[in-house]
């Protein structure tokens, strides 16, 4: 994915949360980053569902 970067120089990224079973991209502010992983610095509240991966439908 492409980050826009604000006027802060603050990266914005989308991330996948689950809303009610169903996944719901949500934007969220990147921050410090080392490639592998990173921060988020805004977007992301308690509670949410965030999804990092991917699964293999149900047999």
């Amino acid at each position: 994915q492409k980050a826009v970067v604000d006027a802060s120089g603050a990266a914005e990224q989308k991330i996948w949360i689950l809303e009610n079973g169903s996944p719901v991209s949500v934007a969220v502010t990147a921050g410090a980053t080392d490639g592998i992983m990173t921060e988020i610095i805004r977007g992301v509240e308690p509670g949410m569902e965030i999804i990092v991966g991917t699964m293999v439908g149900k047999k």
